[in-house]
């Protein structure tokens, strides 16, 4: 402590500024949220709708086809579909979260890594045009989380 009581205080008392981002964690928890919870949504949706199928008087191999080959456009198609756009909106609002700086860079890169494990992952369930859907769908839903987030906090 100085003896001069008029003195400006020697400590460093700077003005915190802008919060800096951690891109790569931005991307890595969205797409965690991404694919993470859309597997482990449509695992849990897929094993209630297998339970449901059992009360039927179907027998076990056309509950086993029914499950393996899902018209995206039937209603249960739809249901997971949705589950997985849920996911993948909540994956763009998570990775502008920790992204802060340069939101729409790190979300094109979560999208990007998004369509591509998406389309690896799926394989051969979908034609291409239907691969061609779901990409703009989930585009459009990691987007949007991170606009909400981006407009929330902005």
């Amino acid at each position: 402590m100085s003896d001069k009581p008029y003195a400006p205080p020697q400590a460093s008392v700077g003005v915190p500024g802008e919060v800096q981002g951690a891109p790569v964690k931005a991307v890595l928890y969205g797409l965690l949220v991404d694919i993470g919870g859309t597997i482990m949504i449509t695992t849990v949706m897929s094993m209630m709708y297998g339970l449901m199928l059992l009360r039927t008087d179907l027998s076990q191999a056309e509950i086993e086809r029914m499950l393996m080959n899902l018209d995206p456009f039937s209603t249960y198609g739809l249901l997971m579909s949705g589950a997985g756009l849920l996911c993948s909106f909540w994956g763009g609002y998570v990775c502008a979260l920790y992204s802060r700086l340069h939101i729409l860079r790190d979300t094109a890169v979560l999208a990007t890594l998004s369509v591509i494990v998406g389309v690896l992952l799926s394989g051969d369930t979908y034609t291409s045009l239907q691969h061609l859907l779901l990409a703009a769908l989930g585009i459009a839903a990691i987007f949007s989380g991170a606009l909400l987030w981006r407009h929330l906090h902005r």
